[in-house]
């Protein structure tokens, strides 16, 4: 069996919902406490392949796991979580995109002009102009963007952004639903 590794933020309610919903599922699972929040092992009806992490973005702190992570879910996708879940265990729901991410929440717009400069590698000191700061200021204000996407360097973080930019879709299994609601790259 294939088994989904899901981690949500540090939520009591939201920790009560998805174990609620894992249990009217019936999938077997168990979580650990961690530091940034809540990790279940669910173990899915699938056959046999490697384990798939999950990231639920509930928190901004979550998104260096998601980046890391094979997939990721935005904090909507909890009211259709078992439909989701089971999608990502065929190993066909992505990252999601930039879009995303903004309505969600999980950054500002001035954020997202830099994710977006930042993916598409675009130099410094064109995006300093861009977003109307001086060189000066941008480099003090990089690292501050690279600590929650976990980025060391700009060519990490440049791969790291261009997977919300530029997702992968993977086709879908024959015969599977592919309804775009549980869709998220």
């Amino acid at each position: 069996m294939r088994q989904v590794h899901l981690t949500i933020g540090p939520d009591p309610y939201l920790h009560t919902q998805v174990t609620d919903t894992l249990t009217t599922c019936g999938w077997p699972f168990h979580h650990t406490d961690t530091d940034h929040g809540t990790r279940y092992t669910i173990t899915t009806h699938h056959p046999p392949g490697p384990d798939i992490d999950v990231v639920l973005l509930t928190h901004r702190h979550l998104l260096a796991a998601a980046l890391h992570a094979h997939l990721a879910l935005t904090r909507t996708a909890i009211d259709h979580l078992p439909a989701a879940l089971d999608y990502a265990a065929t190993g066909h729901l992505g990252f999601p995109h930039l879009h995303t991410l903004t309505t969600a929440g999980l950054l500002t717009p001035d954020e997202t002009n830099l994710w977006r400069l930042i993916a598409h590698g675009t130099p410094n000191h064109r995006i300093a102009a861009t977003l109307g700061h001086s060189p000066r200021t941008l480099s003090r204000r990089l690292p501050a963007f690279y600590q929650p996407i976990g980025a060391t360097t700009k060519p990490h973080a440049t791969r790291l952004c261009s997977r919300a930019l530029h997702p992968h879709p993977h086709p879908a299994p024959r015969g599977h639903n592919t309804n775009e609601k549980y869709r998220y790259a």
